[in-house]
């Protein structure tokens, strides 16, 4: 498999996966973006995977 095929079938998963995350999302994700949003000093982001 060339280069490009691998990129557009990872690409193509990840989308899908971005696009199952939206059921997801509910009033908590909401709670979260408000608490980081009022709150003084810095919010460090971490992620993995």
């Amino acid at each position: 498999m060339k280069a490009i095929e691998i990129a557009k079938e990872v690409f193509k998963i990840e989308a899908e996966s971005i696009s199952d995350l939206t059921s997801h999302l509910d009033e908590n994700f909401n709670q979260a973006v408000e608490f980081i949003f009022h709150s003084q000093g810095r919010c460090i982001v971490s992620g993995m995977g």
